[in-house]
């Protein structure tokens, strides 16, 4: 073991180095992380912010009564009367969505089913990295999730344009320095998870920070309990990180599924599979009440029963029942104390005790993040890296620290002393 670690030690580390920047949630695997280390299985609600109720002044703290973590929070660039949506509007919403304890998730409208590739998908990458656009989600990137446009494309996208687009589109925001979780909706009005099968794998690899999320949207009138069963298995099998972004009692035209029950087996489902999901939606306009859970956006005020109340409180699988906020998401620490010690010889960390630094040796091109925790839980510092990260510690006081080390979907312990 020791001779391995030698020859990797004098060979691979010179060319091996780890980011040291974001410290906000992360995708490893299958599943969402929080700083903590601990997974966020999204519970939410889609929530139509940006024309009724623009900072959430009304939504956002009765949906913090169903117990959600997440809004999937309804923007766009523009329209007639404000051609650009203004940056300051957008940052007072998140921030208001994060007053109450929720994850926000924004997403522009103005491209749903407009061609992939076309002016409308264009102008979504455009507002987002615009400067003071891009300066609001740098601000609030600790805890905010980026859905980069809803449903763009028709059942006419092919895989190849599919994955040229978006990969544009995370070369555009990660070289704008954004490294949050970034969602990717499938096409064809977001019903084709074939999308997200044939080409989640191909994105992964090619985001450099490995921090993406796929939407499924299962509204077809024919979606079965075989097809969702068949979706969750092989994003499972393929190690495909997912969530059901949409859904409801009826299909898209307010039309009675021809598998009644479907949208019961889809949170059973997410709760099977830890995978997240956010009702569509909270409250509507006229046309769209069909789907909404409440009138005039209060809780328990539930409507279209019993699709309201049993998806949000009701169901055991409900939002109520189901989710959970983040720790650092809520000011909690990490841990309760320091006795988390369990180990694995795969980790070698040297020198400790330390001085002024410490480099983490992890198994040849695992990919794992870093934490560094004081004696009361609190995260002071965050590293990820492949093979080999090193950790400054020498402004921090000296005592007893715990390092957590999370690769291949596991976590390990150990105590760090500082001199």
């Amino acid at each position: 073991m020791r001779n391995k670690w030698l020859f990797f030690i004098l060979f691979y580390i010179p060319f091996l180095a780890g980011s040291q920047e974001y410290d906000g949630l992360q995708v490893d695997g299958r599943f969402l992380y929080d700083q903590c280390g601990e997974k966020v299985i999204l519970r939410g609600m889609n929530a139509f912010i940006v024309y009724w109720d623009r900072d959430g002044s009304v939504h956002y703290p009765q949906i913090a009564k169903t117990g959600a973590n997440c809004v999937r929070i309804f923007w766009q660039t523009g329209h007639d009367p404000e051609p650009f949506m203004p940056p300051a509007d957008l940052d007072k919403t998140i921030q208001n969505c994060l007053k109450n304890k929720m994850i926000p998730m924004p997403c522009l409208w103005d491209a749903t089913g407009e061609p992939l590739g076309g002016e409308m998908w264009q102008k979504c990458l455009d507002y987002w990295t615009h400067p003071e656009v891009m300066a609001v989600l740098k601000k609030h990137q600790k805890f905010l999730i980026l859905n980069i446009a809803n449903e763009v494309g028709q059942n006419n996208v092919t895989n190849q344009l599919f994955r040229e687009e978006y990969k544009k589109a995370i070369d555009t925001l990660r070289n704008s320095g954004l490294h949050v979780p970034l969602v990717i909706d499938a096409s064809n009005w977001g019903r084709a998870e074939r999308y997200i099968l044939d080409n989640a794998k191909y994105l992964i690899h090619a985001d450099p920070d490995r921090n993406l999320l796929f939407s499924w949207h299962p509204w077809d009138n024919n979606t079965s309990t075989t097809r969702v069963d068949q979706f969750f298995e092989q994003a499972k099998r393929d190690t495909i990180p997912i969530i059901v972004g949409e859904f409801s009692n009826t299909d898209v035209f307010g039309k009675a599924f021809a598998y009644p029950d479907i949208w019961r087996h889809i949170i059973e489902r997410c709760h099977e599979y830890q995978n997240g999901y956010l009702p569509w939606w909270w409250s509507a306009r006229d046309n769209e009440a069909i789907h909404q859970v409440t009138q005039d956006r209060l809780f328990g005020n539930w409507v279209n029963a019993p699709w309201g109340e049993e998806v949000v409180i009701g169901s055991e699988y409900s939002i109520l029942n189901t989710s959970v906020r983040p720790k650092p998401l809520l000011g909690q620490a990490c841990f309760s104390s320091v006795n988390e010690t369990d180990s694995t010889q795969d980790v070698l960390i040297y020198p400790n005790p330390a001085k002024d630094a410490i480099t983490i040796y992890i198994p040849p091109m695992e990919r794992a993040v870093i934490q560094l925790f004081d004696a009361w839980g609190q995260l002071i510092g965050k590293r990820t890296g492949v093979s080999t990260v090193q950790m400054d510690i020498g402004e921090e006081l000296s005592g007893i620290y715990i390092l957590r080390v999370s690769f291949k979907g596991k976590q390990y312990h150990y105590k760090i002393i500082k001199q």
